[in-house]
Parts: structure tokens; C-alpha cells; sequence
């Protein structure tokens, strides 16, 4: 051919281009994965009452050992 491309060459090209696009996704992937393990390991508010200003007195314990149980603490 005067392309120098051959039928079989012409068509190997889409099959490199969805071979990329799911190279791209699961590169993506990986690396939202890392970012989401490592703001993982990083502490949250390192101490001080979860509790917001305002809270009535008696709702303020039970409201703690809420936040406590959902931070697994």
C-alpha cells in the first residue's frame, strides 16, 4: 500500500487506543487509591471535645460517645 500501512496494521490501532484508555483507568484508580489510603493514616483533629458549641448539657455525653462510635474510638 502507498501508506506503508497494511490492513491488520490499520486495525491494531483502536485496539492500542482502548488498551491505553484502560491503562489510564486503572492508573487513575490506583492512584485515587493511594491518596484515599494515605488521607486515611493522616489524624484528624488530634484532640479537643468533637462536641460543637451550643450543645444542651444533658445531650452533650450521649452526643460524645456517638461521634466516638462512628470514629471507632
Amino acid at each position: 500500500p502507498a501508506s506503508g500501512r497494511t490492513r491488520s496494521g490499520a486495525a491494531a490501532e483502536p485496539g492500542r487506543r482502548g488498551l491505553a484508555a484502560v491503562l489510564t483507568v486503572v492508573a487513575l484508580l490506583v492512584v485515587a487509591g493511594v491518596a484515599a489510603y494515605l488521607l486515611d493514616l493522616v489524624p484528624g483533629d488530634p484532640g479537643g471535645s468533637t462536641i460543637p458549641d451550643g450543645v444542651p448539657t444533658e445531650l452533650q455525653e450521649p452526643l460524645q460517645q456517638l461521634h466516638d462510635a462512628v470514629d471507632g474510638g
